[in-house]
């Protein structure tokens, strides 16, 4: 095998030699840092195309790592290695590398180079309402694997959802991945994993024992989606904000926020109503008052008929 890291050596670089030692894998490169794990470009002896890799220690994961997901709008997972190294165990999940990487980048280089306004006649913001329309019904896509198999992401987030060829969205990234049928057997509560500042709704701090119920945990990843499309139309994130020692007045501070946000977004001169009532009914702070599954796939403003650009 030929294994080349160009980077200062750490722990997971150990690990990943030793993957490579095993199972005959080619690492290239380190692409990325993640919450819960490190990404590696790889190639295998079979595959000349180059893979992602992530290398999680399977103890931060919330979920049995042989799991793989299937769908429309799902990443790809190609196999899944597993082995102890040092007394911990470790699972290196192999995917199909997305050659534009995630949607956070894709904003962050729109904002820095303004390309989009070569594009679009009448662009609202940053992002035209019918791009945005095409890139938002793949999330949606996404999310109904997900919803039809009874998880839920706990975890979604711009950088979370990678971009393929012709502008095809896929989310990734489900080291905190639920079940919601085990939810229910657990006395319809579970733990709160974690997550990303800034895409958790305040119930995630409001709650006592740092548990949520079923019908919260089932709702929970549309506000997620709801900050992700609010990134994608603003060009920023929709909530900057700082954790407090009592986790109630975490949850009130975000609620503070989540309503000055918007009651900027529905003063937003010329702007489609309908795109603004979807966007703030996904980012109610109340989750009774959150979009469900159904109210989100049926939505006025998401299937309005396309037009050209």
């Amino acid at each position: 095998f030929i294994l080349i890291i160009k980077q200062k050596m750490n722990k997971k670089d150990n690990a990943i030699q030793i993957f490579a030692e095993n199972f005959n894998l080619i690492v290239k490169s380190r692409l990325g840092f993640g919450g819960f794990g490190t990404v590696f470009e790889i190639k295998t002896p079979i595959d000349d195309n180059a893979l992602a890799a992530k290398l999680i220690e399977k103890e931060k994961m919330y979920y049995d790592s042989n799991l793989i997901l299937r769908g429309p709008n799902i990443v790809d997972v190609n196999k899944i290695y597993e082995k102890n190294i040092n007394g911990k165990a470790y699972s290196l999940i192999l995917m199909e590398r997305a050659p534009l990487k995630d949607l956070k980048n894709f904003v962050n280089l729109i904002r820095e180079r303004n390309l989009l306004r070569y594009v679009f006649k009448n662009p609202f913001k940053m992002i035209g309402d019918n791009f945005a329309r095409f890139i938002i019904k793949q999330l949606v896509k996404g999310f109904e694997t997900l919803y039809m198999g009874n998880y839920t992401h706990f975890d979604f987030k711009p950088e979370n959802t990678l971009i393929f060829n012709n502008m095809v969205m896929k989310l990734t990234d489900f080291g905190l991945l639920r079940n919601l049928n085990q939810i229910k057997k657990n006395n319809n509560k579970v733990i709160i994993p974690g997550g990303t500042l800034g895409y958790l709704p305040p119930e995630t701090y409001s709650n006592k024992n740092n548990k949520i119920t079923f019908e919260e945990a089932t709702i929970l990843d549309y506000f997620s989606l709801g900050a992700t499309i609010f990134y994608l139309k603003y060009g920023k994130k929709m909530l900057n904000y700082r954790t407090y020692k009592d986790n109630i007045s975490t949850a009130n501070y975000i609620v503070d926020l989540i309503q000055q946000e918007i009651n900027k977004i529905k003063a937003t001169k010329h702007s489609d109503k309908d795109f603004i009532e979807f966007l703030c009914k996904l980012i109610q702070y109340c989750p009774k008052n959150r979009l469900s599954f159904e109210e989100i796939y049926r939505n006025k403003w998401l299937n309005k008929i396309l037009r050209k650009y």
